[in-house]
């Protein structure tokens, strides 16, 4: 993790800011390298073989081009998945156990158990502490039916959207609709960014987002 000290105009300059580098466990000079070439350029927009090179000097260690390519993949998938994530909610705590069933999590003989959120800050989206939810990642563009099953009765939630089907049972409906996708270098270098940022503020604060 970093830990930077802005001048007092907040100027994103290098040789304006100092940078603290923190890594847990056994700290070595080539896992800090990674990170420290990571972060240049990342946040510091570097290009790619001028931040290793920049991190290699630092450090006086190599840094691993293919990590680094690596992460910055995963960090783009994540940033996809993230931006496709629906999280479901039923917020009456008043109940022993709720699940979900329906197209949306692949079939209406699937049950899918929400969490309850136990945490005063809220959890995932607008989940408050009491709440129960579920966070559902890789939906594609589509219309989505389910319902809830709150300690063993089926039901559906009266706030959200519903329909009739064909039989004159109610079933709360979803509609995903497509979502933009980063399409060049630099609209994926700016999604890993945020990304590692997202991650970085879920750990220093034990919440996810």
């Amino acid at each position: 993790s970093f830990r930077r000290r802005w001048s007092p105009r907040h100027s994103m300059r290098l040789d304006r800011c100092a940078i603290f580098l923190h890594c847990d466990g056994v700290p070595t000079a080539s896992k800090c390298g990674d990170l420290l070439a990571g972060w240049l350029h990342w946040f510091c927009h570097m290009p790619l073989q001028e931040a290793i090179l920049s991190a290699e000097l630092f450090m006086g260690s190599v840094v691993q081009q293919s990590l680094l390519e690596e992460a910055t993949r995963q960090l783009i998938h994540a940033s996809e998945d993230r931006m496709s994530q629906v999280t479901l909610m039923w917020r009456n705590g008043n109940v022993r156990s709720v699940a979900v069933a329906g197209s949306i999590v692949g079939g209406w003989n699937v049950q899918v158990p929400l969490m309850r959120c136990n945490n005063p800050a809220g959890c995932k989206g607008t989940a408050g502490q009491g709440h129960l939810y579920v966070a559902l990642t890789g939906l594609k563009p589509g219309t989505y039916y389910y319902k809830f099953i709150v300690d063993g009765t089926w039901t559906v939630d009266p706030a959200s959207p519903k329909v009739i089907d064909a039989s004159g049972n109610y079933n709360n409906v979803l509609e995903v609709r497509p979502r933009p996708l980063p399409i060049t270098t630099r609209e994926r270098l700016q999604a890993a960014r945020w990304e590692a940022a997202r991650q970085a503020f879920e750990c220093k604060m034990a919440k996810p987002l």
